[in-house]
Formats: structure tokens, sequence, C-alpha cells
């Protein structure tokens, strides 16, 4: 069995950086980071074809807010700029500093999906937009098989929203109605409150 003796070194050189941040992890049990947030991390090297790189690359956070908040661990995925189709790859906005440097575009690789202590992450770059998460939830569920649930779901949600906008609408016509009726209430000719009683109905 030969070993790669470049590959074997960065592994040296990533343990001695994982070292020092699992010495340290205590600090950032307590670091407040939300969903949608996009930072820099330490991803290390690892194993066969899984995502590796020996400088810190972006990534997003994934994991809810709640339990981002109460855990030392996130759930991330990585930012490529993998030029591929596939599915798995969500395009996000390009973002610019204040000088029109790029700091940040690509696109999220929800394949990537990693649970990471808050210690691999350093400097924050920004947070992406409702949109964009979105786009990131419907790639995720067809990359967990769950799109198909998802898509029920959605379908059931629409059908109740066009249920509610028939039923206030329903409800605004009869206060109308309603109305009506009791503006024709205030005129003493009942021949009159009978005629647009029976013509709203008629209306209806």
């Amino acid at each position: 069995m030969s070993f790669d003796l470049t590959k074997t070194q960065k592994h040296l050189d990533w343990l001695k950086t994982k070292l020092y941040l699992d010495f340290n992890s205590y600090h950032a049990v307590n670091r407040v980071v939300k969903r949608g947030e996009v930072y820099w991390y330490h991803v290390g090297y690892n194993i066969g074809n899984e995502l590796s790189k020996e400088t810190p690359r972006p990534c997003v956070i994934l994991q809810k807010s709640f339990i981002n908040k109460h855990s030392s661990n996130v759930i991330v995925a990585p930012i490529t700029h993998s030029a591929s189709i596939l599915p798995c790859l969500v395009p996000i906005k390009s973002r610019f500093s204040s000088s029109g440097k790029t700091i940040l575009d690509g696109n999220i690789n929800v394949s990537g999906l990693m649970c990471v202590s808050k210690i691999r992450l350093t400097e924050y770059i920004c947070t992406l937009s409702k949109e964009e998460l979105k786009a990131i939830d419907e790639a995720l569920a067809q990359q967990l098989d769950l799109y198909d649930r998802y898509m029920e779901l959605k379908k059931e949600n629409e059908q109740k929203q066009t249920y509610i906008s028939k039923l206030l609408k329903e409800r605004n016509s009869l206060r109308d109605h309603m109305r009506m009726i009791q503006k024709a209430a205030e005129t003493t000719d009942i021949s009159q409150i009978i005629l647009r009683i029976k013509n709203g109905a008629e209306n209806k």
C-alpha cells in the first residue's frame, strides 16, 4: 500500500488545526447564529470524495435558529462555484462590498449537508433572503427524497388558502347584505324593506 505524501501532509496539517479547534470548542457553545446566515468555516480534510478544503470556505446555516441557540453544533451547507446544473445546487444572488468587491457568489450545495461544531465558523459574511432559503428548502426536499411530500403539503396549503379566500368573499357579501337590510329598516315604508330584501336575495 502506498500513500500520497502531499495528501498525507495536508491531513497532518489539518490535524493540527483540528486539535486547536477542539481544544477551544467550549468557547463556541453559546455563540448565537441564525438560520440563513452565511459564515466562513473550516472544512478541513476528510475521507475520499467528502468535501475537503485547506482554507475556510463559505457555508449557510440551515438548522433552525431556536435549535442553534441551545446547541453547540449547527447544520450547514457549503457554497461552491460548481457550474453543474444538478438539482442539488441552488444559485444565490452575488453580494458585493461597498468598494464593489465580490464577497459572496456561487451555489448552495445541499448534497454537502454537514452537522459541525460552531467552533468551525469564523467571520460572518451576510444573510440570505427568504426567497433563496425557500429555493434551498425545495432542493433539500428533493435531495432527501421528501419532495413528493413537500409538494403534497404545498398543494394542500394552496387549497386551504383558496377555500379561506372563498369564505372571506362570502362573509363580506353577507355583511354587505346585512348592512343593506339595516339601512332599509331605518325607513318607515315596510314595502320598501321587503323589496330591498327580495332584491338582495335575488342578486346573491
